[in-house]
């Protein structure tokens, strides 16, 4: 899943799922976005 805020991208997050369950998460940056934005930001826009 493609993560931005305001149409700049900043990174991808994957999901993994293992039967079912979430297995594990990982966030990979771009540029010099090191980490995830804050999920209370109301300004993120996800993209399916």
């Amino acid at each position: 899943m493609d993560v931005s805020r305001a149409g700049e991208g900043l990174g991808q997050l994957d999901l993994w799922v293992v039967d079912g369950y979430l297995h594990s998460v990982d966030y990979m940056t771009y540029d010099d976005h090191e980490m995830l934005p804050d999920l209370e930001d109301d300004t993120l826009e996800p993209l399916y």
